[in-house]
């Protein structure tokens, strides 16, 4: 299994579309996306979070700050105690993405994401490992761009929580 973080990049104003690039390839190219990041919304990225499991995957797309504490941090604790986690989009509350825990695995679905069968265990491990690679990426990132992590910040108490829980959950299931 393997989760991926996005960014989503509007790189032609006039398409209605995104181009998705893996963060180690904006840390690689800093030059190149620099603009892009600088265009950010103060925290409001979108970006996209990809669960493959073996030849199959989904693609789950929202605010990437918002994605990341829900699915990455905030999802761990409810699907190791066997209990479901809604994922409500930022942009839209009505949609919303659907981890079932049935024993050993965890059903993802939603309107908008390809239905998805994962391994309960690797799912929140990894999960938790790609919200921490956000961190870490949002911490390289601050060394180019001084107040990125700042604009983040007004989320920080809750995504502090949610990461502890996260923590602990797993901790306590090893």
């Amino acid at each position: 299994m393997d989760i991926t973080f996005s960014l989503g990049f509007e790189i032609d104003p006039d398409a209605d579309e995104l181009l998705y690039v893996e963060s180690e390839e904006v840390l690689d190219k800093l030059d190149e996306y620099c603009d892009y990041i600088e265009a950010f919304e103060f925290g409001f990225e979108l970006g996209e979070i990809t669960i493959k499991v073996g030849e199959q995957q989904t693609m789950i797309a929202d605010t990437l700050r918002y994605l990341i504490l829900g699915l990455c941090f905030q999802a761990v604790p409810p699907l190791l105690n066997d209990e479901t986690f809604t994922y409500r989009h930022f942009d839209d509350a009505a949609t919303t993405v659907q981890l079932l825990p049935q024993g050993d695995a965890v059903y993802i679905s939603g309107k908008w994401v390809t239905a998805l069968v994962c391994p309960r265990q690797e799912l929140v491990e990894q999960l938790y490992a790609c919200g921490m690679r956000y961190l870490a990426f949002l911490r390289a990132l601050d060394a180019q761009y001084e107040t990125y992590i700042t604009s983040h910040i007004r989320d920080a108490e809750q995504a502090k929580q949610a990461i502890n829980a996260a923590r602990q959950e797993l901790d306590a299931n090893e």
